[in-house]
């Protein structure tokens, strides 16, 4: 089952942690958003209900990357839909020689790339966000 209002972020800085959750909530279109700070807090809440309709990484974490992070949910078929968004300060150039990427190609494993710094704060991602597009229930219609 996936929340199609659901964004669940991943970010380790509390201050910037809160500041996306609003921004998401307030210009992306989700209307819940849920802070998650280290990747294995992130797994075990990505193994219960509801899946969300997208994963918001930041790339560097403490003992992992964003790009593991991805390439787990990639693995689990219940993700299937779920949009996995990096959103980094890291060059778009240096994340792809992760090795851990091989294989893959950043525009396969992530469904939005969105760099994070000056000219690109948390609204640029939350407009981001709000392009993604909406699982459609069985039995629904748009």
């Amino acid at each position: 089952m996936h929340d199609n209002s659901l964004i669940l972020i991943v970010e380790d800085n509390p201050e910037l942690g809160a500041r996306l959750t609003r921004d998401v909530r307030r210009y992306g279109g989700a209307e819940a958003a849920e802070l998650i700070q280290e990747y294995d807090e992130a797994i075990a809440r990505l193994l219960n209900e509801p899946a969300p309709h997208a994963v918001v990484m930041e790339y560097r974490m403490r003992a992992h990357t964003g790009v593991d992070l991805a390439l787990w949910m990639a693995a689990q078929p219940r993700l299937a839909d779920t949009h996995r968004v990096l959103y980094t300060a890291t060059p778009r150039a240096l994340v792809a020689q992760n090795p851990a990427l091989a294989g893959h190609s950043l525009d396969m494993l992530f469904a939005l790339v969105v760099p994070k710094g000056a000219g690109s704060g948390p609204r640029v991602l939350a407009a981001a966000l709000s392009t993604l597009p909406r699982q459609v229930a069985a039995g629904e219609e748009d």
